[in-house]
């Protein structure tokens, strides 16, 4: 279940984020929501895309347990370092300097991921740490990877990795 917070004042009417919030919480008596002066707090099965989600982050708000996809295009990503600003990007060298995992390194066992057959990409879920939904990576962290490089690293909705995985795909 995923859960939003959004600063009320977006939500309320005539703000930004009014159509959103009316149609995907207000309108459904299956969203448990709680309100107080300052956030709009909403939990549900949101299938939320990257637009939506960037659209709550730029109204200061944050997006939690929303289990996405990052599919990346260029397999040298994987040896990219993982950016200080997320969870568990850092280790110990042989000299007992604290450095930066590289991002095969930091998907631990049980992380859900596939690599191409060509071995020219792979997708890899929200949940490095192969953890339950309070363990996925937010809303803003997931941004935070999609920046890296916006040309090979593109974020997508869960529901449409099984088409793309269908042929042609392992599960690592």
């Amino acid at each position: 279940m995923s859960k939003i917070e959004i600063p009320i004042i977006s939500v309320e009417s005539g703000g930004p984020l009014f159509g959103f919030y009316y149609n995907n919480c207000t309108l459904r008596s299956d969203v448990v929501k709680v309100t107080s002066d300052v956030l709009a707090t909403a939990s549900d099965n949101f299938d939320l895309s990257m637009a939506e989600i960037d659209a709550i982050l730029d109204e200061s708000g944050e997006v939690y347990e929303q289990l996405m996809a990052i599919r990346v295009t260029n397999m040298r990503f994987r040896d990219s370092p993982v950016p200080d600003t997320l969870p568990n990007w850092n280790k110990f060298n042989g000299v007992g300097d604290e450095v930066h995992k590289s991002f095969s390194e930091w998907l631990v066992p049980g992380a859900e991921w596939w690599m191409k057959d060509d071995k020219s990409e792979f997708i890899m879920y929200t949940n490095p740490f192969a953890g339950n939904a309070d363990k996925y990576l937010t809303g803003s962290e997931i941004k935070i990877i999609e920046q890296i490089n916006p040309i090979f690293v593109s974020v997508i909705k869960t529901s449409e990795v099984a088409a793309i995985v269908a042929t042609g795909w392992t599960k690592m």
